[in-house]
């Protein structure tokens, strides 16, 4: 603001000088080189006219000035040129199902939706959103597949919880700044995928879902209670690294039986 201020100021003070020395310029002229007498009132209509054009040219720099503004605005407001960056949906009553228009929108760095239970469908593909921080879809009736986090390296938290995501969880891959993930109270299945790639992750949780299998190495990032792993029906393996995480001794305490485990209530077991 400052610096458009001494800009105008400097622009007035300019053009003021210049209608000045065209006035005592004329006046010399006359009164020197024609050697004519001095008289203010045969003077004093050029020096109208001289104001009255500056006025004319300082309206048509303010007229250029807005049409460029215009032209300026309308070339950031194309597709090209603003940018969403943010969408947050809360308590709305959002129904149907998100519009496949949403992968357009590939600045996005924030996407929540929450607390909508008529939204269903399912959720696009995360992978031309490269600029992606959170995501945080919770507490909807959006299903169908959990979309790969892969390559989304600027990604910091996904929480995908207390919706009807169902199936495996997409590997992640190498996810350096991610810290945070939760997929509670869903319908996944299958087992876990690597960790490996999560150097940052201090969050981990993935109870009330149906998976199974072995649990994977858990990274040195995440420290006690920084995981939720039951309900589920992991395999039943010791880890003590994995009692430390989730502050449950033995962490599978809450976890349903394994197939392998079930028993009858005669005593047989399920093979």
């Amino acid at each position: 603001m400052g610096k458009t201020a001494d800009a105008i100021a400097e622009g007035v003070s300019i053009a003021s000088a210049a209608a000045r020395l065209a006035v005592r310029n004329h006046i010399l002229v006359e009164t020197i080189a024609h050697d004519e007498p001095f008289e203010v009132d045969a003077f004093a209509p050029f020096a109208r006219e001289t104001l009255i054009a500056l006025a004319d040219e300082q309206d048509a720099a303010a007229d250029l000035a807005k049409r460029q503004r215009k032209k300026a605005w309308g070339k950031f407001s194309d597709p090209d040129g603003t940018h969403v960056i943010g969408l947050t949906f809360a308590f709305c009553n959002m129904t149907g199902a998100l519009p496949a228009t949403l992968t357009q929108l590939t600045r996005l760095s924030s996407l929540s939706i929450s607390d909508q239970g008529q939204l269903g469908g399912t959720l696009p593909a995360l992978g031309g959103f490269a600029q992606l921080q959170t995501i945080d879809i919770r507490n909807t009736g959006i299903g169908g597949s959990l979309p790969s986090l892969a390559g989304l390296a600027n990604l910091q938290s996904a929480v995908f919880l207390g919706n009807h995501f169902e199936g495996a969880i997409p590997p992640f891959g190498v996810l350096p700044a991610l810290t945070w993930f939760s997929a509670s109270a869903n319908q996944l299945s299958g087992s876990l995928p690597s960790l490996d790639g999560l150097t940052a992750l201090t969050g981990f949780f993935v109870d009330a879902n149906a998976l199974s299998g072995p649990l994977p190495a858990a990274p040195a990032s995440l420290g006690q209670y920084g995981a939720g792993l039951c309900p589920n029906a992991f395999d039943h393996v010791d880890s003590a690294a994995w009692d430390f995480i989730t502050g449950v001794s033995p962490w599978y305490h809450d976890c349903t039986a394994t197939p392998d485990e079930a028993i009858f209530e005669d005593g047989f077991d399920a093979g």
